[in-house]
Protein backbone atom coordinates (compact mmCIF):
# COMPACT_ATOMS: atom_id res chain seq x y z
CA UNK A 1 0.00 0.00 0.00
CA UNK A 2 1.12 3.52 -0.46
CA UNK A 3 1.34 6.01 1.66
CA UNK A 4 -0.76 8.99 1.79
CA UNK A 5 1.19 12.29 0.22
CA UNK A 6 0.30 15.84 1.14
CA UNK A 7 1.09 19.00 -0.51
CA UNK A 8 0.83 22.39 0.84
CA UNK A 9 -0.57 25.00 -0.53
CA UNK A 10 0.25 29.19 -0.32
CA UNK A 11 -1.27 31.23 1.88
CA UNK A 12 -1.84 34.58 1.89
CA UNK A 13 -0.22 36.93 4.59
CA UNK A 14 -1.40 40.63 5.74
CA UNK A 15 -1.91 42.80 8.31
CA UNK A 16 -2.38 43.36 12.15
CA UNK A 17 -5.77 44.58 13.65
CA UNK A 18 -5.34 45.90 17.33
CA UNK A 19 -8.25 45.05 19.70
CA UNK A 20 -9.09 46.50 23.01
CA UNK A 21 -10.27 43.73 25.33
CA UNK A 22 -10.90 42.81 29.17
CA UNK A 23 -8.35 40.65 30.51
CA UNK A 24 -9.28 36.45 30.85
CA UNK A 25 -10.05 36.04 34.87
CA UNK A 26 -13.34 35.66 37.29
CA UNK A 27 -14.60 38.99 37.06
CA UNK A 28 -16.26 41.08 39.14
CA UNK A 29 -20.01 41.69 39.54
CA UNK A 30 -19.39 45.02 38.01
CA UNK A 31 -17.63 43.52 35.10
CA UNK A 32 -20.39 41.38 34.46
CA UNK A 33 -22.52 43.59 34.41
CA UNK A 34 -20.88 45.61 32.10
CA UNK A 35 -19.29 42.95 29.86
CA UNK A 36 -21.04 42.05 26.33
CA UNK A 37 -23.38 39.38 26.19
CA UNK A 38 -22.59 35.86 24.72
CA UNK A 39 -21.18 32.93 25.82
CA UNK A 40 -18.10 34.66 27.25
CA UNK A 41 -20.51 36.10 29.86
CA UNK A 42 -22.89 33.20 30.40
CA UNK A 43 -19.67 31.53 31.57
CA UNK A 44 -18.91 34.08 33.77
CA UNK A 45 -22.28 34.59 35.35
CA UNK A 46 -21.71 31.02 35.93
CA UNK A 47 -18.67 31.31 37.71
CA UNK A 48 -19.59 34.07 39.91
CA UNK A 49 -23.02 32.13 41.06
CA UNK A 50 -20.40 29.19 41.85
CA UNK A 51 -18.23 31.11 43.69
CA UNK A 52 -20.11 33.85 45.42
CA UNK A 53 -23.13 33.52 48.18
CA UNK A 54 -25.22 36.47 46.39
CA UNK A 55 -28.65 36.60 47.20
CA UNK A 56 -31.59 35.80 45.41
CA UNK A 57 -31.84 39.14 44.05
CA UNK A 58 -28.32 39.29 42.32
CA UNK A 59 -28.73 36.04 40.91
CA UNK A 60 -32.20 36.85 39.32
CA UNK A 61 -30.41 40.10 37.55
CA UNK A 62 -27.68 37.84 36.41
CA UNK A 63 -30.04 35.25 35.42
CA UNK A 64 -32.12 37.41 33.34
CA UNK A 65 -28.52 38.27 31.81
CA UNK A 66 -27.53 34.78 30.40
CA UNK A 67 -27.73 34.66 26.71
CA UNK A 68 -27.91 30.71 26.06
CA UNK A 69 -29.83 29.14 28.75
CA UNK A 70 -28.48 25.89 28.67
CA UNK A 71 -28.02 22.81 31.23
CA UNK A 72 -24.78 23.81 33.22
CA UNK A 73 -25.90 27.75 34.33
CA UNK A 74 -29.65 26.27 34.51
CA UNK A 75 -28.60 23.93 36.96
CA UNK A 76 -27.01 26.19 38.66
CA UNK A 77 -29.20 28.59 38.97
CA UNK A 78 -32.05 26.06 39.49
CA UNK A 79 -30.57 24.86 43.05
CA UNK A 80 -29.38 28.47 44.29
CA UNK A 81 -32.72 30.21 44.04
CA UNK A 82 -34.72 26.77 44.66
CA UNK A 83 -37.04 27.19 41.67
CA UNK A 84 -36.85 25.18 38.55
CA UNK A 85 -37.56 27.05 35.79
CA UNK A 86 -39.20 25.32 32.84
CA UNK A 87 -38.31 25.98 29.08
CA UNK A 88 -39.53 29.06 28.10
CA UNK A 89 -43.25 28.52 26.87
CA UNK A 90 -43.66 29.00 23.04
CA UNK A 91 -46.72 28.08 20.99
CA UNK A 92 -48.85 30.14 23.37
CA UNK A 93 -51.26 32.17 20.88
CA UNK A 94 -55.23 30.74 19.81
CA UNK A 95 -54.36 28.03 17.17
CA UNK A 96 -54.82 29.58 13.96
CA UNK A 97 -53.13 32.61 14.89
CA UNK A 98 -50.12 30.50 15.55
CA UNK A 99 -46.76 29.78 12.87
CA UNK A 100 -47.31 26.84 10.81
CA UNK A 101 -44.20 25.37 12.79
CA UNK A 102 -46.17 25.95 15.74
CA UNK A 103 -49.58 24.62 14.53
CA UNK A 104 -47.74 20.88 13.55
CA UNK A 105 -46.19 20.72 16.79
CA UNK A 106 -49.60 21.61 18.92
CA UNK A 107 -51.60 19.34 16.86
CA UNK A 108 -51.50 15.72 18.39
CA UNK A 109 -53.48 12.74 19.06
CA UNK A 110 -54.65 13.63 22.57
CA UNK A 111 -55.14 17.23 21.07
CA UNK A 112 -57.63 16.21 18.46
CA UNK A 113 -59.17 13.20 20.86
CA UNK A 114 -60.67 16.11 23.51
CA UNK A 115 -62.26 18.00 20.16
CA UNK A 116 -65.81 17.04 18.86
CA UNK A 117 -65.98 15.43 15.42
CA UNK A 118 -67.33 18.84 14.35
CA UNK A 119 -64.80 20.78 15.65
CA UNK A 120 -62.15 18.50 14.13
CA UNK A 121 -64.10 18.87 10.72
CA UNK A 122 -64.26 22.51 11.19
CA UNK A 123 -60.24 22.46 11.97
CA UNK A 124 -59.40 20.05 8.59
CA UNK A 125 -61.74 23.08 6.58
CA UNK A 126 -59.02 25.52 8.08
CA UNK A 127 -55.99 23.35 6.84
CA UNK A 128 -57.77 22.40 3.63
CA UNK A 129 -55.41 24.13 0.85
CA UNK A 130 -52.80 25.30 3.51
CA UNK A 131 -51.16 22.40 4.78
CA UNK A 132 -51.50 18.83 3.18
CA UNK A 133 -50.47 17.03 6.03
CA UNK A 134 -52.13 18.30 8.74
CA UNK A 135 -55.45 18.46 7.07
CA UNK A 136 -54.79 14.66 6.53
CA UNK A 137 -54.04 14.12 9.73
CA UNK A 138 -57.29 16.31 11.49
CA UNK A 139 -59.56 14.70 8.29
CA UNK A 140 -58.56 11.09 8.77
CA UNK A 141 -58.68 11.09 12.72
CA UNK A 142 -60.95 8.86 14.24
CA UNK A 143 -61.38 6.40 11.33
CA UNK A 144 -60.53 2.28 12.52
CA UNK A 145 -57.68 2.96 8.91
CA UNK A 146 -56.43 6.26 10.15
CA UNK A 147 -52.40 5.20 10.40
CA UNK A 148 -52.90 3.52 7.20
CA UNK A 149 -54.56 6.07 5.36
CA UNK A 150 -51.61 8.35 6.29
CA UNK A 151 -49.52 5.72 5.23
CA UNK A 152 -50.93 5.15 1.60
CA UNK A 153 -50.60 8.65 1.28
CA UNK A 154 -47.28 9.42 2.56
CA UNK A 155 -48.15 11.55 5.19
CA UNK A 156 -45.10 10.92 7.11
CA UNK A 157 -46.31 14.12 9.90
CA UNK A 158 -49.31 11.87 10.53
CA UNK A 159 -47.70 8.54 10.87
CA UNK A 160 -44.97 10.24 13.89
CA UNK A 161 -48.25 11.52 15.35
CA UNK A 162 -49.64 8.41 16.02
CA UNK A 163 -46.10 7.13 16.84
CA UNK A 164 -45.70 9.65 19.75
CA UNK A 165 -48.93 8.58 20.88
CA UNK A 166 -48.58 4.87 20.86
CA UNK A 167 -48.67 3.13 24.50
CA UNK A 168 -46.22 0.49 22.56
CA UNK A 169 -44.20 2.23 20.19
CA UNK A 170 -42.42 -1.34 19.15
CA UNK A 171 -45.75 -2.64 18.61
CA UNK A 172 -46.84 0.25 16.95
CA UNK A 173 -43.89 -0.21 14.30
CA UNK A 174 -44.14 -3.49 13.95
CA UNK A 175 -47.99 -3.55 13.20
CA UNK A 176 -47.56 -1.26 10.04
CA UNK A 177 -45.58 -1.62 6.84
CA UNK A 178 -43.88 1.58 4.89
CA UNK A 179 -44.30 2.43 1.54
CA UNK A 180 -41.73 4.42 -0.81
CA UNK A 181 -43.64 7.45 -0.04
CA UNK A 182 -43.59 7.36 3.25
CA UNK A 183 -40.62 6.81 4.09
CA UNK A 184 -39.18 9.40 1.17
CA UNK A 185 -40.95 12.33 3.68
CA UNK A 186 -39.30 10.23 6.89
CA UNK A 187 -36.42 11.33 5.65
CA UNK A 188 -36.93 15.02 6.77
CA UNK A 189 -38.12 14.05 10.33
CA UNK A 190 -35.68 13.74 13.22
CA UNK A 191 -37.83 11.25 15.39
CA UNK A 192 -37.56 8.69 12.26
CA UNK A 193 -33.40 9.16 12.23
CA UNK A 194 -33.49 8.72 15.86
CA UNK A 195 -35.86 5.43 15.84
CA UNK A 196 -33.82 3.82 13.47
CA UNK A 197 -30.27 4.85 15.20
CA UNK A 198 -31.90 3.18 18.19
CA UNK A 199 -32.59 0.31 16.36
CA UNK A 200 -29.54 -0.22 14.79
CA UNK A 201 -26.70 1.10 17.53
CA UNK A 202 -29.10 -0.47 20.94
CA UNK A 203 -31.10 -3.12 19.21
CA UNK A 204 -34.21 -1.09 20.52
CA UNK A 205 -37.62 -1.82 18.66
CA UNK A 206 -37.56 -5.84 18.82
CA UNK A 207 -38.02 -6.77 15.53
CA UNK A 208 -38.55 -3.34 13.69
CA UNK A 209 -34.83 -4.06 12.28
CA UNK A 210 -36.39 -6.56 9.79
CA UNK A 211 -38.72 -4.47 8.51
CA UNK A 212 -35.97 -1.72 8.21
CA UNK A 213 -34.28 -4.50 5.28
CA UNK A 214 -37.59 -4.03 3.20
CA UNK A 215 -37.43 -0.71 2.96
CA UNK A 216 -37.11 0.99 -0.65
CA UNK A 217 -32.99 1.69 -0.84
CA UNK A 218 -33.83 4.34 -3.43
CA UNK A 219 -36.60 6.15 -1.18
CA UNK A 220 -34.26 6.00 1.82
CA UNK A 221 -32.15 8.90 1.71
CA UNK A 222 -28.69 10.59 3.45
CA UNK A 223 -28.62 9.28 7.11
CA UNK A 224 -31.45 7.32 7.12
CA UNK A 225 -30.45 4.96 4.41
CA UNK A 226 -26.70 4.80 6.27
CA UNK A 227 -28.75 3.60 9.10
CA UNK A 228 -30.21 0.93 6.72
CA UNK A 229 -26.98 0.55 5.45
CA UNK A 230 -25.30 -0.95 8.97
CA UNK A 231 -28.88 -2.93 9.51
CA UNK A 232 -28.49 -4.60 6.69
CA UNK A 233 -24.73 -5.30 7.49
CA UNK A 234 -25.67 -6.45 11.13
CA UNK A 235 -28.44 -8.68 9.69
CA UNK A 236 -25.64 -10.38 7.09
CA UNK A 237 -27.34 -8.89 4.11
CA UNK A 238 -24.48 -6.88 2.04
CA UNK A 239 -26.61 -6.78 -1.21
CA UNK A 240 -29.46 -5.03 0.55
CA UNK A 241 -26.69 -2.66 3.01
CA UNK A 242 -25.08 -2.09 -0.77
CA UNK A 243 -28.02 -0.69 -1.89
CA UNK A 244 -28.40 1.58 0.92
CA UNK A 245 -25.13 2.77 1.23
CA UNK A 246 -25.29 4.04 -2.40
CA UNK A 247 -28.49 5.66 -1.66
CA UNK A 248 -26.85 7.50 1.55
CA UNK A 249 -23.89 8.38 -0.60
CA UNK A 250 -25.88 9.80 -3.67
CA UNK A 251 -27.99 12.39 -1.54
CA UNK A 252 -25.50 12.94 1.11
CA UNK A 253 -25.46 16.68 2.10
CA UNK A 254 -21.90 16.86 2.84
CA UNK A 255 -18.70 15.98 1.73
CA UNK A 256 -17.77 13.64 5.07
CA UNK A 257 -20.99 11.65 4.87
CA UNK A 258 -20.65 11.23 1.59
CA UNK A 259 -17.53 9.45 1.82
CA UNK A 260 -18.73 7.21 4.79
CA UNK A 261 -21.14 5.79 2.57
CA UNK A 262 -18.93 5.64 -0.26
CA UNK A 263 -16.76 3.99 1.84
CA UNK A 264 -19.51 1.91 3.10
CA UNK A 265 -20.19 0.61 -0.75
CA UNK A 266 -16.66 -0.33 -1.16
CA UNK A 267 -16.84 -2.79 2.14
CA UNK A 268 -19.65 -4.40 1.40
CA UNK A 269 -19.23 -4.48 -2.78
CA UNK A 270 -15.62 -4.36 -3.18
CA UNK A 271 -16.54 -2.26 -5.70
CA UNK A 272 -12.94 0.47 -5.92
CA UNK A 273 -15.03 2.35 -8.42
CA UNK A 274 -16.40 3.56 -4.57
CA UNK A 275 -12.77 4.13 -3.45
CA UNK A 276 -11.91 6.16 -7.00
CA UNK A 277 -15.11 8.78 -6.26
CA UNK A 278 -13.28 9.57 -2.56
CA UNK A 279 -10.45 10.98 -3.97
CA UNK A 280 -12.31 13.92 -5.48
CA UNK A 281 -13.75 14.78 -2.08
CA UNK A 282 -12.92 18.27 -0.87
CA UNK A 283 -13.00 17.21 2.53
CA UNK A 284 -10.20 15.26 4.61
CA UNK A 285 -11.72 12.44 6.65
CA UNK A 286 -10.86 9.18 7.96
CA UNK A 287 -12.72 7.08 4.98
CA UNK A 288 -11.17 9.09 2.19
CA UNK A 289 -7.74 9.04 3.56
CA UNK A 290 -7.67 5.25 4.19
CA UNK A 291 -9.12 5.31 0.32
CA UNK A 292 -6.09 7.16 -0.91
CA UNK A 293 -3.97 4.49 0.98
CA UNK A 294 -6.00 1.51 -0.95
CA UNK A 295 -5.60 3.37 -4.29
CA UNK A 296 -2.41 5.06 -3.98
CA UNK A 297 -4.32 8.06 -5.61
CA UNK A 298 -4.57 11.81 -4.77
CA UNK A 299 -2.56 14.08 -2.54
CA UNK A 300 -4.15 15.67 0.16
CA UNK A 301 -3.94 19.42 0.31
CA UNK A 302 -3.81 21.22 3.23
CA UNK A 303 -2.47 24.23 5.01
CA UNK A 304 0.77 24.73 7.88
CA UNK A 305 1.15 28.11 8.07
CA UNK A 306 4.30 29.67 9.64
CA UNK A 307 3.59 33.38 10.06
CA UNK A 308 6.76 35.42 11.23
CA UNK A 309 5.32 37.94 12.98
CA UNK A 310 4.91 36.34 16.63
CA UNK A 311 1.93 38.55 18.17
CA UNK A 312 -1.02 40.95 17.64
CA UNK A 313 -0.94 44.09 19.59
CA UNK A 314 -3.23 44.77 22.02
CA UNK A 315 -5.13 41.39 21.30
CA UNK A 316 -5.09 39.15 24.44
CA UNK A 317 -5.36 35.27 23.11
CA UNK A 318 -6.63 34.19 26.58
CA UNK A 319 -9.26 36.57 26.83
CA UNK A 320 -12.80 35.16 25.78
CA UNK A 321 -14.23 38.28 25.16
CA UNK A 322 -11.63 39.26 22.72
CA UNK A 323 -12.87 36.13 21.05
CA UNK A 324 -16.36 36.73 21.28
CA UNK A 325 -15.90 39.90 19.48
CA UNK A 326 -13.76 38.30 16.62
CA UNK A 327 -16.55 35.42 16.29
CA UNK A 328 -19.10 37.60 15.97
CA UNK A 329 -17.39 39.78 13.49
CA UNK A 330 -16.38 36.94 11.67
CA UNK A 331 -20.06 35.47 11.36
CA UNK A 332 -21.16 38.54 9.48
CA UNK A 333 -18.36 38.41 6.62
CA UNK A 334 -18.07 36.68 3.43
CA UNK A 335 -15.83 35.88 1.33
CA UNK A 336 -13.25 38.43 -0.07
CA UNK A 337 -13.79 40.44 3.85
CA UNK A 338 -13.15 37.39 5.29
CA UNK A 339 -9.64 36.68 4.53
CA UNK A 340 -9.23 40.52 4.33
CA UNK A 341 -9.84 40.29 7.96
CA UNK A 342 -8.05 36.77 8.78
CA UNK A 343 -4.76 38.35 7.66
CA UNK A 344 -5.00 40.71 10.39
CA UNK A 345 -4.49 37.50 12.67
CA UNK A 346 -1.45 36.24 10.58
CA UNK A 347 0.80 35.96 13.87
CA UNK A 348 2.37 33.08 15.35
CA UNK A 349 0.34 33.66 19.00
CA UNK A 350 -3.29 33.97 16.95
CA UNK A 351 -2.78 31.28 14.13
CA UNK A 352 -5.82 29.55 15.82
CA UNK A 353 -8.18 33.09 14.99
CA UNK A 354 -6.64 33.02 11.81
CA UNK A 355 -7.52 29.13 10.65
CA UNK A 356 -11.02 29.50 11.60
CA UNK A 357 -11.90 32.56 9.81
CA UNK A 358 -9.83 31.37 6.80
CA UNK A 359 -11.54 27.96 6.57
CA UNK A 360 -14.78 30.30 6.91
CA UNK A 361 -14.02 32.22 4.13
CA UNK A 362 -13.46 28.95 1.82
CA UNK A 363 -16.48 27.45 3.09
CA UNK A 364 -14.40 24.62 4.74
CA UNK A 365 -12.69 23.47 1.22
CA UNK A 366 -9.31 24.34 2.34
CA UNK A 367 -8.19 22.88 5.72
CA UNK A 368 -5.64 24.06 7.98
CA UNK A 369 -3.57 22.39 9.94
CA UNK A 370 -1.48 25.11 12.35
CA UNK A 371 1.47 24.01 14.64
CA UNK A 372 1.49 26.53 17.14
CA UNK A 373 3.10 27.08 20.37
CA UNK A 374 5.31 24.46 19.53
CA UNK A 375 8.00 26.20 22.21
CA UNK A 376 5.29 25.03 25.28
CA UNK A 377 3.60 21.88 23.83
CA UNK A 378 5.80 20.22 26.74
CA UNK A 379 7.03 17.48 24.87
CA UNK A 380 10.21 16.52 22.54
CA UNK A 381 8.13 13.57 20.64
CA UNK A 382 6.66 14.02 17.36
CA UNK A 383 4.26 10.98 18.42
CA UNK A 384 2.76 12.83 21.32
CA UNK A 385 3.14 15.89 19.68
CA UNK A 386 0.78 14.79 16.82
CA UNK A 387 -1.82 13.31 19.28
CA UNK A 388 -1.96 16.95 21.46
CA UNK A 389 -2.52 18.78 17.95
CA UNK A 390 -4.49 16.18 16.29
CA UNK A 391 -7.07 16.70 19.83
CA UNK A 392 -6.54 20.48 20.06
CA UNK A 393 -7.65 20.92 16.39
CA UNK A 394 -10.69 19.13 16.83
CA UNK A 395 -11.40 20.37 20.33
CA UNK A 396 -11.08 24.13 19.01
CA UNK A 397 -9.20 25.10 16.65
CA UNK A 398 -6.44 26.41 18.74
CA UNK A 399 -7.98 29.43 19.91
CA UNK A 400 -6.45 29.62 23.78
CA UNK A 401 -10.12 31.55 25.16
CA UNK A 402 -12.16 28.94 23.07
CA UNK A 403 -15.38 28.37 25.80
CA UNK A 404 -17.92 25.69 24.98
CA UNK A 405 -21.31 25.56 25.34
CA UNK A 406 -20.97 22.96 28.18
CA UNK A 407 -18.21 25.79 29.85
CA UNK A 408 -15.08 23.39 28.55
CA UNK A 409 -12.45 25.94 28.56
CA UNK A 410 -9.10 26.33 26.14
CA UNK A 411 -7.40 25.03 23.39
CA UNK A 412 -7.95 20.90 24.74
CA UNK A 413 -11.43 21.97 25.92
CA UNK A 414 -11.00 20.99 29.76
CA UNK A 415 -13.99 21.19 32.27
CA UNK A 416 -13.95 23.04 34.92
CA UNK A 417 -13.97 20.26 37.48
CA UNK A 418 -11.26 18.29 35.68
CA UNK A 419 -9.16 21.43 35.24
CA UNK A 420 -9.16 22.30 39.19
CA UNK A 421 -8.78 18.49 39.90
CA UNK A 422 -5.70 18.30 37.75
CA UNK A 423 -4.52 22.20 38.60
CA UNK A 424 -4.92 22.60 42.47
CA UNK A 425 -4.82 18.67 43.63
CA UNK A 426 -2.71 16.64 40.88
CA UNK A 427 -0.26 19.02 39.48
CA UNK A 428 -0.25 21.10 42.80
CA UNK A 429 0.21 24.48 40.93
CA UNK A 430 0.38 27.38 43.26
CA UNK A 431 -2.67 29.91 42.81
CA UNK A 432 -3.72 27.58 39.60
CA UNK A 433 -7.57 29.24 38.56
CA UNK A 434 -9.36 27.41 35.92
CA UNK A 435 -9.34 30.82 33.91
CA UNK A 436 -5.34 29.52 33.49
CA UNK A 437 -6.47 27.16 30.71
CA UNK A 438 -6.90 29.56 28.02
CA UNK A 439 -3.04 30.14 28.62
CA UNK A 440 -1.21 27.73 25.78
CA UNK A 441 1.33 26.92 27.91
CA UNK A 442 -1.27 25.51 30.40
CA UNK A 443 -3.56 23.48 28.12
CA UNK A 444 -0.81 21.79 26.70
CA UNK A 445 0.51 21.10 30.27
CA UNK A 446 -2.73 19.79 31.01
CA UNK A 447 -3.08 17.88 28.09
CA UNK A 448 0.03 15.89 28.00
CA UNK A 449 -0.78 14.86 32.20
CA UNK A 450 -3.99 13.67 30.69
CA UNK A 451 -2.71 11.82 28.37
CA UNK A 452 -0.42 9.95 30.36
CA UNK A 453 -3.21 9.22 32.73
CA UNK A 454 -4.90 7.80 29.66
CA UNK A 455 -2.34 6.16 28.42
CA UNK A 456 -1.90 3.73 31.75
CA UNK A 457 -5.31 1.91 29.99
CA UNK A 458 -5.64 2.81 26.64
CA UNK A 459 -3.18 2.03 23.65
CA UNK A 460 -4.42 2.84 20.50
CA UNK A 461 -5.04 6.62 19.89
CA UNK A 462 -8.70 5.62 18.73
CA UNK A 463 -9.29 4.59 21.92
CA UNK A 464 -7.69 7.08 23.49
CA UNK A 465 -9.64 10.00 21.56
CA UNK A 466 -13.50 8.08 23.00
CA UNK A 467 -12.24 8.29 26.31
CA UNK A 468 -10.65 11.97 26.04
CA UNK A 469 -14.09 12.85 25.13
CA UNK A 470 -16.83 10.55 26.69
CA UNK A 471 -14.88 9.86 29.68
CA UNK A 472 -12.13 6.92 30.52
CA UNK A 473 -15.29 5.26 31.97
CA UNK A 474 -17.47 5.05 28.71
CA UNK A 475 -14.69 3.63 27.25
CA UNK A 476 -14.03 1.17 29.30
CA UNK A 477 -17.48 0.25 29.46
CA UNK A 478 -18.00 0.20 25.92
CA UNK A 479 -14.45 -2.50 25.42
CA UNK A 480 -15.84 -4.61 27.82
CA UNK A 481 -19.28 -4.75 26.63
CA UNK A 482 -18.74 -8.19 24.46
CA UNK A 483 -20.52 -6.45 21.59
CA UNK A 484 -17.94 -3.78 19.69
CA UNK A 485 -13.91 -4.63 18.63
CA UNK A 486 -14.28 -8.32 19.56
CA UNK A 487 -12.72 -10.90 17.70
CA UNK A 488 -15.36 -13.81 15.73
CA UNK A 489 -18.55 -13.17 14.87
CA UNK A 490 -20.15 -13.31 11.09
CA UNK A 491 -19.71 -9.96 10.17
CA UNK A 492 -15.73 -9.98 11.36
CA UNK A 493 -14.84 -8.65 7.77
CA UNK A 494 -16.47 -5.14 8.61
CA UNK A 495 -14.06 -4.53 11.42
CA UNK A 496 -13.12 -2.63 12.58
CA UNK A 497 -14.82 -0.09 10.49
CA UNK A 498 -18.51 -1.41 11.62
CA UNK A 499 -17.29 -1.24 15.63
CA UNK A 500 -16.25 2.53 14.77
CA UNK A 501 -19.86 3.02 13.44
CA UNK A 502 -21.63 1.72 16.73
CA UNK A 503 -20.38 3.45 19.04
CA UNK A 504 -23.18 4.13 21.50
CA UNK A 505 -22.62 8.33 21.87
CA UNK A 506 -22.83 10.15 18.95
CA UNK A 507 -20.34 12.63 19.96
CA UNK A 508 -17.95 9.95 20.64
CA UNK A 509 -18.14 8.03 17.83
CA UNK A 510 -17.30 11.00 14.98
CA UNK A 511 -14.92 12.92 17.45
CA UNK A 512 -13.01 9.77 17.45
CA UNK A 513 -12.75 9.87 13.73
CA UNK A 514 -11.86 13.04 13.18
CA UNK A 515 -9.25 12.87 15.69
CA UNK A 516 -7.69 10.32 13.68
CA UNK A 517 -7.47 11.75 10.29
CA UNK A 518 -5.91 15.41 12.89
CA UNK A 519 -3.11 12.57 14.02
CA UNK A 520 -2.42 10.86 10.70
CA UNK A 521 -2.28 14.89 8.83
CA UNK A 522 0.05 15.43 12.10
CA UNK A 523 2.15 12.67 12.01
CA UNK A 524 2.72 13.65 7.96
CA UNK A 525 4.02 17.34 9.06
CA UNK A 526 6.17 16.38 11.90
CA UNK A 527 7.53 12.99 11.84
CA UNK A 528 6.86 10.67 8.70
CA UNK A 529 3.80 9.40 6.57
CA UNK A 530 2.10 6.78 8.14
CA UNK A 531 -0.69 4.55 6.79
CA UNK A 532 -3.89 5.34 8.56
CA UNK A 533 -4.30 1.14 8.36
CA UNK A 534 -2.09 0.69 10.77
CA UNK A 535 -4.47 2.44 13.45
CA UNK A 536 -7.10 -0.37 11.89
CA UNK A 537 -5.34 -3.58 12.02
CA UNK A 538 -5.62 -4.69 15.87
CA UNK A 539 -8.32 -2.78 17.56
CA UNK A 540 -10.33 -5.88 18.24
CA UNK A 541 -7.40 -7.46 20.36
CA UNK A 542 -6.02 -5.59 23.65
CA UNK A 543 -2.87 -3.78 22.96
CA UNK A 544 0.23 -4.34 25.32
CA UNK A 545 -0.62 -1.48 27.68
CA UNK A 546 -4.24 -1.84 27.94
CA UNK A 547 -5.34 -2.49 31.03
CA UNK A 548 -9.25 -3.30 30.54
CA UNK A 549 -9.14 -6.17 28.17
CA UNK A 550 -7.18 -9.29 28.79
CA UNK A 551 -5.02 -10.38 26.70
Amino acid sequence: MNKIKFELVALFCGAILAFSNLNARALLLEEINAAPAGLAKDYYIWRYAGEHKANKKTLKALRSQITYYRVNVKKRFDSLLGEYVKKVQTCTEPLREMSPKCQKAVISVPFLAKMSAEERADLAAFFKGKDRDVYGFVADFGAPDAVEKAIKAGNAYAYLKYYAASKDKDEFLLAHELNARVISNLNDYATFKKILDETVISDAHGDFKFKMLNFDANATKGENAFWCGLNAVKLGVAEKAEAFFRSAAASAKHGSERDKANFWVYLTSGDKAALTVMLKSADINMYNLYARELTGGGKVKIVVPTPKAKTLPNYDISDPFAWQRTRTKAAKLHGAELVKFASQFYTQNTLGEYCYIMERAHDFRVHYYPTPFMDVIGTNNPVRQALILALARQESRFVPSAISSSYALGMLQFMPFLANDIGKKKLQKPGFDQDDMFKPAVAYEFANYHLDYLEKYLQSPIFIAYAYNGGIGFTKRMLLGGKLFTKGGANERFEPFLSMELVPYAESREYAKKVLANYVVYLAILHSNTKISRFFGNLSEPGVKEKFRSR
